[in-house]
């Protein structure tokens, strides 16, 4: 089997798809931009897909940190002065 090749534009093309540089690349086509970079077994593949995962862990705690704030200040309610 022959390797697959890209160039560095593609690569940083699957790289902003991946990292949802732009903000509103639907999930299916990240999956796809996954997925292209994990056929590829290249280092260059494996640092994007890192970069990508990393994003998205702390796109997650974010998320729950917001949450889990707005949920104390909710069942806190307004302080007496």
């Amino acid at each position: 089997m022959s390797a697959i090749i890209l160039s560095p534009n593609e690569l940083k093309s699957l790289e902003d798809c991946l990292c949802n540089t732009s903000g509103n690349v639907p999930l299916h086509t990240r999956f796809r931009a996954l997925f292209t970079l994990k056929a590829l077994k290249s280092e260059d593949a494996v640092t994007i897909i890192s970069k990508g995962m990393m994003i998205t862990i702390i796109s997650l705690a974010t998320y729950l940190l917001k949450s889990i704030c707005c949920s104390l200040f909710r069942s806190v309610g307004p302080t007496e002065t």
